[in-house]
């Protein structure tokens, strides 16, 4: 199993990495999610679920319009 934290500087923000048996999960992404893919290709992972606990602020940036 692998966690890992990813920070985001500048801001108050932490989002979640969490993977086992070849697939993965986001916790809380941020808007760049290159991080997200880098670490699913080196751990040989596939992100299969990604967990978004603030869907409201998401929203105002307008995140969801773009997915």
């Amino acid at each position: 199993m692998i966690l890992e934290t990813v920070k985001s500087g500048g801001i108050s923000h932490n989002s979640y990495f969490l993977g086992s048996g070849g697939e993965a999960a986001v916790i809380d992404p941020r808007r760049d999610v290159d991080v997200y893919l880098d670490l699913a290709e080196g751990h040989g992972m596939n992100i299969r679920y990604i967990f978004e606990p603030d869907l409201l602020i998401v929203d105002a940036w307008g995140v969801l319009g773009t997915a």
